[in-house]
């Protein structure tokens, strides 16, 4: 054996024998084999999501799934833009990318209040603006018009 031969496999085994526990003190890690400190385990089978092929458990492989960690086994997608129904803000728009600039879980697409969270999308008067985001949120003014700029909308201004 060569010298050169002897310190690869010397390197082999000492990389073989270096574990990879990244658990937290007094737990254990649930994927001995892959780094991952924050041990996420979404379906709580004991298998940490960084090596868990399925993580919500539907019965099909995150790889497969258009919605890895929400169970969905049908995998309906209504506007198809490759999100799933069950995961998807904006199920019936198609917004691929997910935006949610105002972070209310209410895609920018179908957001009444892109810019404001307003998570139950309120609009009292209909005018497609929600209550939290309308200068008028009473009367029906779906320009928001305010000529003298008060932020009470004209519709309103008395």
């Amino acid at each position: 054996m060569t010298n050169k031969t002897f310190k690869l496999l010397l390197l082999l085994a000492l990389c073989l024998s270096v574990s990879c526990d990244d658990s937290t003190i007094g737990g254990a890690d649930n994927c001995p084999h892959t780094f991952n400190p924050d041990q996420t385990d979404t379906d709580s089978d004991g298998d940490g999501d960084a090596c868990d092929l399925d993580d919500d458990d539907d019965g099909l492989p995150d790889s497969a799934d258009n919605c890895r960690i929400d169970v969905n086994p049908d995998q309906v997608d209504t506007d198809t833009d490759g999100p799933g129904d069950v995961c998807d803000n904006c199920p019936v728009v198609d917004n691929p990318g997910q935006e949610d600039a105002d972070g209310d879980g209410v895609g920018d697409a179908c957001d009444n209040c892109p810019n404001d969270a307003n998570t139950n999308q309120g609009d009292a008067d209909g005018d497609e603006r929600g209550n939290v985001c309308d200068n008028c949120p009473l009367v029906d003014n779906p320009g928001q018009e305010d000529a003298d700029g008060d932020g009470v909308g004209d519709a309103c201004d008395t």
